[in-house]
């Protein structure tokens, strides 16, 4: 989870079970930054799912997404710019009140 209130998914080991803290899911994401939201999908279920064979370790998972989201997708895409440097898009994700740096 990269902060609560902002995204976050959740990954249970021994069986899979995604999680999504907003409420409605992303309805943030999309009113703020609609172009956002399916990058920031693919990025968000790719972290999730690579957790899902059993990848428990946070960096491993978060190159792992880099890496797959430029080989396939580019340099250019933004669910890649979302795996290379997440903080530059919770302006856009988080919600309207919400202090991401506390």
């Amino acid at each position: 989870m990269y902060c609560s209130g902002v995204w976050s998914g959740c990954f249970y080991c021994g069986f899979q079970f995604h999680y999504d803290e907003q409420d409605p899911p992303w309805e943030d994401q999309k009113e703020t930054r609609p172009g956002l939201f399916k990058p920031f999908a693919v990025h968000v279920l790719m972290h999730e799912y690579i957790h899902s064979p059993g990848y428990l370790d946070e960096q491993l998972v978060r190159q792992m997404v880099f890496d797959i989201s430029r080989t396939v997708m580019g340099d250019s895409h933004l669910a890649m710019q979302l795996a290379h440097d997440p903080t530059r898009f919770i302006p856009d994700l988080a919600y309207p009140d919400f202090d991401w740096r506390l």
